[in-house]
């Protein structure tokens, strides 16, 4: 009887086992897939701060190159504007001139 007994718990505790070799396979072949994918996800983060990194300096190169634009463009206005207030001052002395021009007509005829 004993026997019979000690033979029914072998056989539960092999299926037991049995059991447990298989829910360690399933949770080692899980275990592989999640490093996996870690693994993916932590390539697809650094990919990310490289690109990011990438946009920063693009981000800072363009805004160099606006600022020098910026101070260009206000150079070009000063010389603008000193080219308009000579050609102002040459248009006034022309009228200067129309006008003495005129008076000394005038006084002639």
């Amino acid at each position: 009887w004993r026997l019979n007994k000690v033979l029914d718990d072998a056989a539960e505790l092999r299926s037991k086992i049995k059991a447990a070799d298989l829910e360690k396979a399933n949770l080692e072949q899980a275990l592989v897939s999640e490093k996996a994918r870690s693994d993916s996800l932590s390539e697809r983060f650094s990919a990310s701060n490289g690109t990011t990194e990438s946009s920063k300096t693009e981000l800072s190169n363009q805004q160099d190159m606006a600022e020098g634009l910026r101070s260009s463009n206000q150079q070009l206005q000063g010389e603008l504007d000193a080219e308009r207030t000579a050609r102002l001052q040459i248009l006034h002395q022309l009228q200067q001139l129309k006008r003495t021009e005129l008076e000394e007509l005038k006084e002639v005829g």
